[in-house]
C-alpha cells in the first residue's frame, strides 16, 4: 500500500467528512497538529502520522488503495513517455488534463502526447532534439500535416515546461475549452 503524504491529509478527511476537530479527537492529537500536518507547515513524526493515516484508513480503506491504483496507473503512463521533459510535462498535468496520452500514434507518427477526442497534439521539445534547421523543418512538417488532417498542434520547449509548467497547463486547458465549444469530430 501506497501512503498518502502530508499535504493530502487535507483532501482525504474532507472526502471522508471529517473535520480538524473530529480527527484530533479519534487520533488524540492536538488539532493544531492536524493543521500543520494538513498544511505542510510541520515534519510530522512517524508516530503522529500513523495515528492520523490510521485512522482515516480504517474510515475508508479503499480510498488507500485507489491511490495506490492511481499512481500504478501513473507509472505505467511515465513509462511510455520519451523524455525527462515528456515525464516532467505528465507529472504536472495528469490530474488537471485526464484525458491526456503519452505518445499516441497518428498516421504513421507518434505524438508526446495527444487529447484524441478533440484532436488536440502536445509537443514537448526539448534543445538536444529540436534545435537544428534540419530538426525544425521536421518539426514544422509534422504540425502542418497534422493541421491538415484537423489537429492542433501545441509545442512546448524544455525550457516552457522547466520554467513555468503553470502557463503551459493553462495554455492547454485553453485550447481543450476551446476545441469543446467549437470542435464536432464529424467536421474533420
Amino acid at each position: 500500500m501506497i501512503l498518502p503524504e502530508s499535504k493530502d491529509i487535507k483532501h482525504i478527511r474532507k472526502k471522508l467528512k471529517i473535520t480538524q476537530k473530529e480527527l484530533a479527537k479519534r487520533t488524540q492529537l492536538p488539532q493544531s497538529s492536524i493543521s500543520r500536518i494538513e498544511t505542510n507547515s510541520m515534519d510530522p513524526p512517524y508516530s503522529k502520522m500513523k495515528k492520523v493515516i490510521l485512522t482515516l484508513y480504517k474510515e475508508d480503506p479503499e480510498m488507500f488503495f485507489a491511490r495506490s491504483e492511481l499512481i500504478r496507473l501513473l507509472s505505467e503512463k511515465l513509462s511510455l513517455c520519451g523524455s525527462p521533459i515528456e515525464k516532467m510535462f505528465y507529472i504536472y498535468t495528469f490530474d488537471k488534463i485526464p484525458e491526456l496520452t503519452p505518445q499516441y500514434p497518428i498516421d504513421k507518427m507518434h505524438v508526446d502526447f495527444a487529447i484524441p477526442s478533440l484532436k488536440i497534439a502536445i509537443e514537448c521539445d526539448g534543445f538536444e532534439n529540436h534545435s537544428t534547421t534540419e530538426q525544425r523543418n521536421r518539426d514544422n512538417w509534422r504540425d502542418a500535416f497534422l493541421n491538415s488532417i484537423g489537429w492542433i498542434v501545441q509545442r512546448f520547449t524544455g525550457n516552457d515546461i522547466l520554467t513555468n509548467i503553470d502557463r503551459c497547463i493553462n495554455r492547454i486547458l485553453k485550447i481543450v475549452n476551446y476545441r469543446k465549444r467549437h470542435f464536432s469530430p464529424n467536421n474533420s
